[in-house]
């Protein structure tokens, strides 16, 4: 299998995405929500109650290409319609299988919505699960990994552990 770029789009038969700026430091690939000024940034999801995810922060030559990353203020890109790479999350306890729902993690990585729901909880911090994304192949714990999305989705909220 070829070696997969975060924050790259894998389909270029369609993908939609918008841009911004940078407010901190913003992995690519990463899922990202509105910033303090919601017009004009975007901050890297951080597990709070109450965030709306706007998409996943894509690969922009505007970044740090050896960093994969965004930094402050920086101009960057999110897609949030396509087919595009993030990372599974390094600790994730199912592999994801292609077809499975996508749930975002406080690290802006991604994992299955279905353990999202077992690891329910009372630990202060949150995943959303996404209603219409969804893994386009299976990977391990830490592997990038494609997944396709399309926002705006409905989403829901789970307290873990």
């Amino acid at each position: 299998m070829a070696e997969l770029d975060l924050g790259k789009i894998t389909q270029a038969k369609y993908y939609e995405r918008i841009s911004g700026a940078a407010e901190g430091t913003i992995g690519f690939g990463k899922a990202v929500m509105r910033g303090t000024d919601p017009e004009k940034q975007f901050i890297e999801f951080d597990g709070s109650t109450g965030a709306k995810i706007a998409g996943f922060a894509g690969f922009g030559l505007s970044g740090d290409i050896d960093g994969e990353q965004y930094v402050d203020e920086q101009p960057m890109v999110v897609v949030t319609e396509g087919v595009m790479v993030t990372s599974v999350y390094a600790s994730a306890d199912t592999a994801p299988t292609a077809g499975d729902n996508v749930a975002v993690v406080p690290d802006g990585t991604v994992m299955t919505a279905t353990e999202a729901d077992s690891d329910v909880g009372t630990g202060g911090t949150y995943a959303i699960k996404l209603k219409n994304a969804q893994f386009v192949e299976g990977a391990a714990a830490g592997d990038n990994v494609e997944i396709e999305i399309d926002f705006p989705m409905e989403t829901a909220e789970v307290e873990l552990a």
